[in-house]
């Protein structure tokens, strides 16, 4: 066994377009309120999504269902006063397909 045996997979991270939407959505809300707090929030939860492509079992199963039937997780997120939730699924390496993590919602916590 080598060293490279035991390190943890690296998932691909992939947003479905309801995030994608959602993301684009608040980074406008925000920049009409401060440009400088939309870029660090949108720097800022990208690179927490981008943390997901490593141990992304580590956050518990949501408690509400997201529609197509997937085991989906919630990561959570804050900067300042706001926070969110960041709804995403796993899914494990199939034949010709890496594993990947695909980001379902941004959604605001309350």
């Amino acid at each position: 066994m080598t060293p490279e045996d035991d390190s943890p997979a690296v998932y691909d991270i992939r947003f479905a377009e309801p995030a994608e939407a959602e993301l684009e959505a608040e980074y406008l809300r925000l920049a009409g309120v401060r440009f400088e707090l939309a870029e660090r929030w949108n720097e800022g939860i990208l690179t927490a999504c981008q943390s997901l492509s490593q141990l992304p079992k580590r956050y518990p199963l949501a408690p509400d269902k997201v529609r197509g039937g997937y085991q989906t997780r919630r990561m959570p997120f804050r900067i300042g006063r706001m926070g969110y939730w960041i709804l995403y699924a796993v899914f494990e390496a199939a034949e010709s397909d890496p594993a990947f993590v695909r980001i379902l919602h941004i959604r605001r916590s309350s």
